[in-house]
């Protein structure tokens, strides 16, 4: 099953409608949006440690200073302000998605150590782009 399937469940419409509510996403935008958001906090999760659950908004705040806002907002075609305003509806909700889901960035951490090549290459792998 895809890594990104696992780690969110059926939250997968929850963020979709977030982005829609929150950040003015259309379905369309906020579908492509979801995936590629998840990779880049997934990976910089990964990159910024260990990070403190027990306070999912400073947990946010860290994550999003880990992401390359410009980059994410060119792989789905969004500007970088709507980028970072997409980020800004979801992250939490990853956050405590991970949380539950793997306990922690412990958890992450574990879950990531099967994947080869890199974690954007795993992750890319994964969702079938080579």
């Amino acid at each position: 099953m895809d890594f990104l399937q696992n780690l969110l469940g059926d939250n997968t419409s929850k963020l979709v409608s977030s982005l829609v509510d929150k950040a003015g996403f259309s379905a369309d935008q906020a579908k492509a949006f979801v995936p590629e958001a998840t990779g880049s906090v997934v990976d910089a999760v990964k990159n910024a440690g260990n990070i403190d659950f027990s306070n999912i908004g400073a947990a946010a705040q860290n994550v999003m200073g880990q992401v390359d806002v410009s980059s994410l907002a060119s792989k789905v075609g969004i500007d970088t302000g709507e980028a970072q305003s997409g980020l800004n509806a979801i992250v939490p909700n990853l956050l405590q998605i991970f949380q539950d889901k793997a306990g922690g960035s412990a958890g992450i951490m574990s879950m990531l150590g099967g994947l080869k090549g890199g974690m954007l290459g795993g992750l890319g792998k994964m969702l079938g782009k080579d």
